[in-house]
């Protein structure tokens, strides 16, 4: 098997280090909805956590966050090239990120 290479991708950074506190219906309970960042997770995704999340993968809260945060682009899985060097999709600010190939 060979070896990785590590190669530079660009990512736009709107969704990085999102943490969101939503209540449950009754108000008695605060749930955080956090969204996993490129170098923790790849690919990222969402996390909640009320105990719906824990059962179906997903749940209103992240729902509810989702339609806030939508530019979700990395390079290396959505292709593409940066414009004036912000993302092309939202024209966000972007960073480069090191990723084995």
């Amino acid at each position: 098997m060979p070896d990785l290479t590590i190669e530079n991708f660009w990512v736009c950074v709107e969704r990085e280090n999102i943490v969101g506190k939503y209540p449950s219906s009754d108000g008695k309970e605060t749930y955080e909805v956090r969204w996993e960042n490129w170098e923790r997770r790849i690919p990222p995704r969402w996390t909640c956590t009320c105990k719906g999340f824990k059962f179906r993968k997903t749940c209103k809260h992240v729902q509810d966050a989702e339609k806030f945060y939508t530019c979700s682009w990395h390079q290396q899985f959505c292709g593409g090239e940066p414009v004036d060097g912000r993302c092309p999709v939202c024209s966000g600010e972007i960073r480069s990120v090191p990723c084995g190939v």
